[in-house]
């Protein structure tokens, strides 16, 4: 089930940037951006459920309410995002220069992203406090996940040198296209990857890196460079999808499975089973 939606999003990421790229620029350019979305996902390690990987569809809808200047439906894909993962106030960053950028019914534009913010903020509130559990949201999701958690002892995980310019290689490669907005968006999907450095921490930057390279590369000018770029991308794709190839499913790894079945092979099962340090799984495979 887990690997059918995983999936099942990993397409909706795919068509949404489809979507996206061909409304605004063309459709040669939105299917080598939603290919190499797709390849650049793998490598991120998106074959997987992670809530970095549930913020994507919510960026690129931001991004073509925001190009389309529809604001009430910038505010609902923004709270939606931000409900879904907290990092995601880090695209209030975009919305607001795509707010001020002129003054010209600031006032209005303001208002329809608040309302439209608003009432997903308060529906939300709204249910949880139906259930019970509004007191419990706070503390957990507010408390303990924003303002202690981030900085609790063990949390922060930073890159060595060699992981460091590998990750943001196409990021950088990105830079060259001249669409400044998808590489703001681009920047800002980046942000999450501190304090705790993993790789799929990348996947809400991943459709605008690969919308910006797709323009670079279907642009007139700089053949060589586009040549240079292609081949960089290329070898970037084929090691890191190498990489993934004949890794077992994560959280079922041999050691996991082994452990699992030494537990369940004891005579006298203990009526409890405490465990320090290691995945949750373990409980419901071991009953």
């Amino acid at each position: 089930q887990l690997k059918i939606y995983t999936w099942i999003l990993i397409a909706i990421n795919v068509f949404l940037t489809y979507f996206v790229v061909k409304s605004i620029w063309s459709k040669k350019i939105s299917i080598a951006a939603s290919l190499l979305y797709l390849l650049l996902c793998i490598v991120y390690q998106g074959n997987g459920l992670w809530f970095d990987l549930a913020l994507t569809p919510f960026a690129l809808l931001l991004f073509y309410a925001l190009k389309t200047k529809n604001y009430l439906w910038s505010g609902i894909f923004f709270a939606l995002g931000f409900l879904t993962k907290q990092t995601f106030v880090y695209f209030a960053i975009p919305i607001v220069i795509a707010t001020v950028q002129s003054t010209k019914h600031l006032a209005q534009r303001s208002k329809q992203l608040i309302f439209g913010a608003g009432i997903i903020f308060l529906i939300f509130a709204i249910i949880l406090y139906a259930l019970g559990i509004l007191d419990d949201y706070y503390h957990w999701a507010i408390n303990f996940g924003i303002f202690y958690l981030p900085n609790a002892e063990g949390q922060i995980s930073l890159p060595n040198l060699k992981q460091f310019v590998y990750a943001l290689l196409p990021f950088v490669l990105s830079l060259l296209s001249a669409e400044y907005f998808l590489i703001i968006f681009a920047m800002v999907g980046l942000l999450g990857v501190y304090p705790r450095w993993e790789l799929f921490h990348f996947q809400p930057a991943l459709p605008f890196i690969a919308a910006a390279l797709s323009i670079f590369i279907f642009s007139k000018k700089h053949l060589f460079l586009k040549f240079a770029v292609g081949m960089l991308i290329s070898l970037f794709l084929f090691i890191g999808i190498a990489r993934s190839l004949g890794n077992t499913t994560r959280f079922f790894e041999n050691d996991v499975n082994k452990t699992a079945s030494v537990i369940n092979s004891l005579k006298d099962k203990p009526q409890s089973l405490y465990v320090i340090n290691y995945w949750d799984n373990i409980y419901a495979l071991t009953d």
